[in-house]
């Protein structure tokens, strides 16, 4: 479970919330990254990409892989979600993906997490999984409201790709804004998030 932050409250309420558990900082409010670096088990860093979509901004992703090349080396950094357009095409997706692997190195790789929206097509999620340690799922699209009718329809086609003919992944998931006992209990994460 990454809780997702900034928390509201003092740094040590905020302390006392996080201690021993695992956090997750975005890029656009990182005042919670000292303290996930010092008391919780991991850390993982959220390039932001929600809150571009909801307000149009242009991020400069360069800059984004310079922040987490700061910390990457950490012995609690989990893992960073690779730059994304949350409603951009398959292409401008796989554009993103091509210039982290190029820059995203402090010498060593940076541990990255690309994002399988919802909308784009299933042959996309299996090229993810088959090259990936772990693939985040984002809700986008006419799939864009985690916990309706239709997005537990595709979540369910995505986890057939996902799963080998057992049932169990054959990559890590991470999901996206998917931290509800509802959603976890039906589908075999690895991990997920959420700021409520």
């Amino acid at each position: 479970h990454f809780h997702g932050t900034p928390i509201s409250g003092t740094k040590v309420a905020q302390t006392q919330v996080l201690r021993g558990r695992f956090a997750f900082v975005p890029w656009k409010a990182p005042t919670a990254l000292e303290i996930a670096m010092a008391v919780c088990r991991g850390f993982a860093v959220d390039n932001s990409a929600y809150s571009f979509w909801r307000t149009g901004e242009m991020p400069n992703w360069h800059d984004y892989i310079k922040w987490v090349k700061g910390f990457c080396r950490h012995p609690r950094f989990e893992f960073a979600i690779i730059p994304d357009v949350i409603e951009g095409s398959e292409q401008d997706n796989a554009d993103l993906i091509k210039m982290w692997e190029k820059v995203a190195y402090h010498p060593i790789r940076i541990h990255g997490c690309p994002v399988w929206h919802l909308h784009e097509s299933l042959e996309r999620l299996g090229r993810l999984c088959r090259h990936w340690q772990i693939v985040a799922l984002g809700s986008s699209g006419e799939f864009s409201q985690p916990g309706t009718d239709a997005w537990y329809e595709r979540m369910a086609d995505a986890f057939d790709v996902i799963c080998d003919k057992d049932g169990y992944p054959t990559t890590r998931i991470h999901g996206l804004r998917m931290l509800r006992d509802s959603i976890v209990s039906e589908f075999p994460f690895y991990s997920c998030d959420s700021t409520n």
